[in-house]
């Protein structure tokens, strides 16, 4: 897709700096494209305990004490859940270089 003859680039073709522009694992996985989803699922767990935070509150307000609970325990799988992530881009970047890449031309 070209605009005035220059490629149109949209968002979801926009990758991190830190890997090589096009370099794939051997067996064809764009490195630049896992770390984004991956960012994007760290991003999504994050979105996902605030707005718990936020109802916790809300429910604290009203003495929904039930509710409040399941909300505490949610926050905390959601904590868990984001701390199985931490360290993604190093371990991506470390699979990277263990196996090589194929450069596109």
């Amino acid at each position: 897709m070209t605009h005035n003859d220059r490629p149109v680039i949209t968002g979801a073709a926009q990758r991190p700096e830190r890997i090589e522009e096009h370099d794939m694992h051997d067996a064809g996985m764009n490195m630049g494209q896992l770390e984004m989803s991956i960012k994007q699922v760290d991003d999504a767990i994050a979105l996902a305990r605030e707005w718990s935070h936020t109802l916790l509150h809300a429910t604290e307000t009203y003495d929904m004490e039930r509710i409040g609970g399941k909300l505490e325990a949610a926050m905390s799988a959601l904590d868990e859940a984001r701390g199985a992530l931490e360290g993604y881009q190093e371990a991506i970047e470390a699979d990277h270089n263990a196996v090589g890449t194929i450069k596109l031309v």
